[in-house]
C-alpha cells in the first residue's frame, strides 16, 4: 500500500500533490517548470529545492489567492514547453524566455489565453519533436504531432489544439508525451464518484488542426 506522505512531511489537508521527482542529484544546470491554472509559469533550478529539514514542505511558487498548481515538468535550461489550456489552445516557446527564480517567487505570464484555464505542460528537447495523447474530461481522446505547432514568443497568441464544441464543451484533463510504445495504448481513468474505466488510444496517428478530432470511446 506504501507509505502516506504525512509519515515524512505534514502537508495541510487541503494540499494535493500534482506531480513527483526522484531526484538523485541536486544539479544547477537543470530546472523544474511549473505552471498554474491562471496562466503563471515559473523557471527554477533543481538545487534551490534541495533543503536540509524536510518536516516541512517550501514555498515552490507564490500563488495569487484563487490560483493553484495544476502541472510541473523537468526542463534541460534548453528545452521547449508546451502549454495547453483546458480548452483546447496551447503555445509553444523556448524555456529561457522565463528568467529562472527563487522558490518564494511568483511566476510570468505563460502566454494570451483570453482567460482560459490552463491545464498541462510538457517539455521538449530543443531539436525534439514527437506527438501528445490528449484526454478529456468526457473520456475522449486526440492524438496531437507537435509538428503542427509553431514555435513562437513566449506572449503569442495561443494556437488551438482542438476544437470546441459549444453544445458539449470539452475540458482537457491530461497530456502525455508519446514514448516508443506500439499502439494500441490503454490509460485507467478514476472519476470523482470512485468509478474507474479505461481510455484506449487505437492508434499512433495525429489529427489535422482543421479535422473533427475527437471520437468517442465504447
Amino acid at each position: 500500500e506504501g507509505i502516506h506522505v504525512n509519515s515524512n512531511i505534514s502537508l495541510d489537508p487541503e494540499d494535493k500533490i500534482v506531480k513527483g521527482f526522484g531526484v538523485s542529484d541536486w544539479r544547477k544546470d537543470i530546472f523544474f517548470a511549473l505552471l498554474s491554472k491562471n496562466g503563471q509559469v515559473k523557471r527554477m533550478r533543481v538545487s534551490d529545492l534541495k533543503v536540509i529539514r524536510y518536516n516541512r514542505p517550501i514555498t515552490a511558487m507564490k500563488l495569487l489567492t484563487g490560483d493553484e498548481v495544476v502541472d510541473a515538468c523537468l526542463t534541460t535550461g534548453n528545452s521547449n514547453l508546451l502549454i495547453l489550456t483546458s480548452d483546447g489552445k496551447g503555445v509553444f516557446y523556448n524555456e529561457n524566455s522565463i528568467e529562472p527564480a527563487s522558490t518564494t517567487s511568483g511566476g510570468n505570464r505563460a502566454g494570451k489565453f483570453n482567460g482560459s484555464d490552463c491545464a498541462c505542460l510538457l517539455s521538449f528537447a530543443p531539436e525534439e519533436r514527437g506527438k501528445v495523447l490528449l484526454i478529456t474530461n468526457y473520456g475522449h481522446t486526440r492524438v496531437f504531432d507537435v509538428s503542427h505547432i509553431d514555435k513562437t514568443d513566449r506572449l503569442h497568441k495561443a494556437a488551438t489544439i482542438f476544437q470546441m464544441f459549444k453544445k458539449e464543451p470539452h475540458e482537457l484533463i491530461f497530456a502525455t508525451k508519446l514514448n516508443k510504445r506500439e499502439a494500441p495504448i490503454s490509460f485507467i481513468g478514476n472519476c470523482i464518484d470512485g468509478d474507474q474505466f479505461t481510455i484506449t488510444f487505437e492508434d499512433r496517428r495525429g489529427s489535422e488542426l482543421d479535422k473533427e478530432v475527437f471520437h468517442e470511446e465504447e
